[in-house]
């Protein structure tokens, strides 16, 4: 298993959410071998597209996401 404290939460503790966490989301993810992609830079928009699946890594992403969404949904 994981445990909080064993990895990086960067932008949980940018955010003053770290305590706030019951889990660290990145660590299971990974646990499962998930294919996780982030921002470069904490706290910066990162939209990921994969055909009709569009996702976005923070609160920071909804602007972009939001502008794929609607180009994918003009056919774009």
């Amino acid at each position: 298993m994981y445990s909080q404290n064993d990895h990086d939460l960067t932008e949980e503790t940018i955010a003053g959410r770290k305590k706030e966490l019951p889990f660290n989301l990145e660590v299971a993810i990974k646990v499962r071998r998930a294919n996780l992609k982030k921002a470069f830079i904490p706290m910066t928009s990162n939209v990921e597209v994969d055909d009709h699946f569009i996702t976005g890594h923070n609160p920071f992403s909804s602007k972009e996401m939001t502008k794929i969404a609607f180009q994918q949904l003009e056919g774009k």
